[in-house]
């Protein structure tokens, strides 16, 4: 390979349904999906350009999980809700955006995961399935890569591996700014946040696509790999390992987890150390500090309006009671921090 090759990430946020780990999730009345993220893998070549989407959203379903001071609250459906409605508003939207989908869903298949993972599946059959333009691809990724086994991620590529070729992606050449090709489907991952397990694999099918562009504009030889070059490949995990942080900070508050397998293709103790020090300050950030976030959020965004009465002849938000279970804990971390 002697063409040079500049590879970036650009992520935006969609929708409306914008805010913090806990207080935001699931779909809203217009079928926004919480934490709903397109990501755009683009690559420069000097014959041509080469662009690979994909997006990542909450579970389109109505359903909670606000914090109450345990690790992991359970997730809550909506018992009065139209699910089947709302998840099919949302994918008439993205239909209409990105044509087919495949949606990967990477939550526990037991446990407190279970219940939306269940009726997920459950609303995707009823309503998704009577066309051609949707699959569903549950894999748990817990389960599957316990033990360290993340090679078991092949399963899931493997399964994914037609839709993909068939999705391809868009380029166009340089010398004439013709379109060569044009993506045609998509896939939405998730897992409960939509961002660690998502990221690890968004990555992997983003690898799989820079293989297919550099071989179309023949800047790899055939049989070679990407990782057979040192720079591009450690561009291309730094740029997916940045991607993760950057998503993960403006929704958890901390960088992702996982991310020395995606900077570096294998899972490490000092990752799983660093791990539990991110999870310990989302727990700090998530109970104590994402409340005050989340109101500035809707203030900002018009979500919430000021009424002038407040605290005259109506009660303010601000007086609301606060459970002294929250002050204790916080007082204590606060201290021993």
């Amino acid at each position: 390979m002697c063409e040079s090759v500049l590879i970036c990430n650009f992520f935006q946020i969609l929708g409306v349904d914008v805010g913090t780990r806990y207080f935001i999730r699931g779909l809203d009345a217009e079928g926004n999906a919480a934490n709903y993220v397109e990501t755009e893998q683009i690559t420069q070549f000097e014959s041509g350009a080469c662009s690979f989407v994909q997006t990542r959203g909450s579970i389109p379903l109505f359903w909670s999980q606000r914090p109450n001071l345990k690790y992991k609250p359970v997730p809550l459906l909506n018992p009065s809700a139209d699910h089947r409605g709302g998840f099919a508003l949302h994918l008439d939207k993205e239909r209409v955006y990105y044509g087919e989908h495949v949606l990967i869903n990477l939550i526990d298949q037991k446990g407190p995961e279970k219940i939306l993972g269940d009726r997920y599946t459950e609303t995707v059959s009823t309503v998704g399935l009577t066309d051609n333009f949707l699959r569903y691809e549950p894999f748990d990724f817990h389960k599957e890569c316990s033990k360290m086994r993340w090679e078991r991620l092949s399963i899931l590529t493997g399964k994914l591996k037609g839709d993909q070729d068939k999705f391809g992606f868009f380029s166009v050449r340089s010398k004439d700014a013709q379109i060569d090709t044009e993506q045609k489907g998509v896939f939405r991952t998730n897992c409960i946040d939509s961002l660690d397990r998502t990221n690890v694999v968004q990555s992997l099918l983003a690898r799989r696509s820079l293989q297919a562009q550099c071989e179309r504009y023949e800047i790899l030889s055939p049989g070679e790999r990407i990782e057979s070059f040192t720079g591009m490949e450690q561009v291309f995990k730094n740029v997916w390992a940045d991607n993760a942080d950057a998503c993960s900070v403006q929704y958890a508050g901390t960088g992702a987890l996982k991310t020395d397998f995606t900077r570096t293709g294998k899972r490490s103790a000092l990752g799983v150390l660093k791990d539990g020090f991110n999870s310990a300050v989302r727990y700090y950030k998530n109970n104590f500090a994402d409340g005050f976030r989340q109101d500035s959020i809707d203030l900002f965004l018009g979500n919430y309006v000021v009424d002038p009465n407040e605290g005259i002849s109506k009660p303010s938000p601000l007086e609301t009671h606060r459970d002294w279970r929250f002050m204790a804990v916080s007082l204590v971390l606060l201290i021993f921090w």
